[in-house]
């Protein structure tokens, strides 16, 4: 078995917490009325999501045919989702806290289960209570049906890699148009849909690829190290900039925080080439690394149903923390600190909910095993 890159466990894992930490982090109700500081606090912690899809891109089309691909990715994002859409509509009474668990179950209608088909196929994610982040998984819905296409440029021929980096900066100039868009009159009579070649979500995949390509010249590189994070922080402070002109003074909408950004491209990319800089050679940390990295894609789907949750119940841990860190005070260090903590508290239990998950169905399995095996048995006396 091949050993994992604990670069990349790593680079998972602080995704998977950054998720966590954005979805844990408090608004404002008026986003014109967002502290300078919070808005920058907002931008740094917006790109988990993209980290997510370029690592999907590491190992995307190494070599697997597509009815594997499509296997793999059905059973292990796709089923895990719909099963977790299933259980928040069975137990929505009770979540929303509005009912008990016996009266969430018995409320419970059987044709509500069409809105779980109807989130994946449309992108609608607000149909079903608590799992508004699942868009992730249309947009991986995304990435597996255009799998046949982009399996074309896993090679090196020179030919097919300058087609994939003219698709790449094509992909890379529509986004940048869309952004200015919101800025310069000219682009906004431009119709930018003609111009966009692939989706967003495929455009990561292919930066990851390319990344994953070139990582071992990455790895103890200095330049990637200090050039990843300058990216990273200078951009997200343009960034928060860009978000604080346009809701201040401008007082319009602004799309800058979106994954999908051109801002989010750019620092996504940038972080990622700044952990993967980092070589982790202690014994201890590589098994705790890839140990927790195993358990992100559950807790990616876990925490958001528990947060949202806990934020439905008036005396729940949510709101003591708010008013022991934050409270009336406009402090951002007491605001960063309950995010942390909270971020953190939701971050463990979703793990311990996710490890509970795993021994049930590893010990289902292994009794179905038995049984099977015990069968066998019998037949063969």
């Amino acid at each position: 078995m091949k050993k994992k890159d604990v670069s990349v466990q790593l680079l998972r894992c602080i995704a998977c917490l950054i998720v966590v930490f954005l979805h844990s982090k408090p608004n404002m109700l008026i986003p014109s009325e967002e502290p300078f500081e919070r808005i920058v606090l907002s931008c740094l912690l917006s790109d988990g999501v993209s980290i997510f899809l370029i690592i999907t891109g590491f190992f995307y089309m190494k070599g697997e045919k597509y009815g594997v691909v499509l296997k793999k990715g059905f059973l292990r994002v796709v089923v895990p989702s719909m099963l977790l859409m299933l259980f928040c509509l069975v137990f929505s009474g009770w979540l929303n806290g509005k009912m008990s668990i016996a009266q969430s179950v018995l409320s419970f209608n059987l044709l509500d289960i069409k809105y779980i088909f109807i989130e994946l196929l449309s992108g609608n994610v607000t149909l079903v209570t608590h799992c508004s982040h699942l868009w992730y998984v249309c947009a991986y819905i995304c990435v597996l049906l255009w799998f046949p296409l982009i399996k074309r440029f896993d090679s090196n021929d020179k030919e097919i890699c300058i087609q994939k980096y003219v698709l790449m900066a094509l992909s890379f100039a529509y986004i940048l148009l869309t952004t200015l868009s919101d800025r310069l009159e000219f682009f906004m009579l431009v119709n930018l849909k003609n111009y966009n070649v692939i989706p967003t979500t495929i455009l990561f995949v292919l930066i990851g690829d390319e990344i994953y390509r070139n990582i071992e010249k990455i790895k103890r590189n200095w330049l990637a190290r200090i050039g990843g994070l300058v990216v990273f922080i200078g951009f997200n402070i343009l960034r928060a900039y860009d978000y604080y002109n346009s809701q201040v003074f401008l007082q319009k909408g602004s799309n800058v925080l979106l994954w999908s950004s051109v801002y989010g491209v750019i620092c996504a990319t940038g972080f990622t080439l700044f952990i993967l800089s980092f070589e982790i050679r202690e014994s201890f940390f590589e098994k705790v690394i890839i140990w927790i990295a195993k358990y992100t894609f559950p807790i990616y789907l876990i925490h958001f149903v528990i947060l949202g949750t806990l934020y439905c119940y008036n005396n729940s841990i949510r709101y003591v923390l708010y008013d022991y860190f934050v409270g009336d005070s406009l402090s951002f260090s007491r605001y960063v600190l309950f995010v942390i903590v909270y971020g953190l508290i939701i971050f463990v239990m979703s793990l311990l909910i996710a490890i509970i998950i795993d021994l049930i169905k590893r010990g289902a399995k292994n009794l179905v095993n038995k049984i099977i095996v015990s069968n066998k048995a019998m037949n063969n006396e």
